[in-house]
């Protein structure tokens, strides 16, 4: 007994035609039969440029405004020193 289908006897096969309607392209201008981005790359969008980071001013390896921190936190630590003693 076997569970396969006999392919060679095409009598039981009439039912059975071939799909020959017309195609499209996945990526048309019509809305209709555009296609899923995830289904066909040529119909995704191009995603937007990202900005680039603003270069920031540098201090040698530190960056502007971490020095002036750095420097007024020094300068209010010394004014401390030599007027709180």
């Amino acid at each position: 007994m076997a569970l396969a289908p006999d392919i060679d006897n095409k009598s039981h096969m009439h039912w059975m035609y071939p799909f020959n309607s017309p195609t499209q392209p996945c990526n048309t201008s019509d809305a209709l039969l555009h296609c899923r981005c995830m289904d066909c790359k040529e119909s995704c969008i191009e995603p937007p440029k990202e900005e680039e980071p603003p270069d920031y001013e540098m201090v040698g390896e530190v960056k502007l405004y971490v020095f002036i921190i750095i420097l007024i936190y020094s300068l209010f630590c010394g004014l401390v020193i030599l007027f709180g003693c």
